[in-house]
């Protein structure tokens, strides 16, 4: 069985396949299974450090694809919540005020016993507030931690 790891190229295989077979006999004469196995812990280590490897170089966009590929259903590999916070700062850095907000409520939402993730969260909203001129949220969530 063949480990899928990256759900575009999964999508991509259906819709070719949807294409290649024709709507009607696809669905009237074929039945196609998929199965997608969790990512191994190793994998994620993997796909970690060449996140790390892609922001280190400014390459946020690639880098927000590997650390996705971390927070994937699958064995712990113990990156997980690293991971998740710097999707949220790769948005950050590329100006995405409205996903990093997104990402960063996110953290704080999944991890809330993890005081650490938490407290750098917030302060990557207040950072958000800053790039949105907004700076008495900024002022009031710094003073929150």
């Amino acid at each position: 069985m063949q480990r899928i790891s990256n759900c575009y190229w999964c999508s991509a295989m259906l819709m070719v396949l949807f294409l290649a077979f024709g709507a009607t006999s696809l669905w009237a004469q074929q039945q196609l299974v998929v199965t997608i196995e969790p990512v191994s812990s190793s994998d994620k280590l993997v796909h970690f450090a060449r996140a790390e490897t892609l922001r280190t170089n400014m390459k946020f966009r690639e880098a927000i694809g590997e650390y996705r590929q971390v927070i994937m259903p699958g064995e712990v590999c113990g990156k997980e919540v690293e991971a998740h916070y710097d999707i949220g700062i790769c948005y950050t850095w590329l100006g995405k005020k409205d996903s990093a907000e997104v990402i960063f409520q996110q953290v704080i939402n999944t991890y809330p016993d993890n005081m650490e993730v938490v407290a750098f969260s917030r302060y990557g909203l207040s950072w958000v507030d800053v790039q949105r001129g907004k700076f008495q949220p900024a002022i009031d969530r710094l003073q929150q931690l």
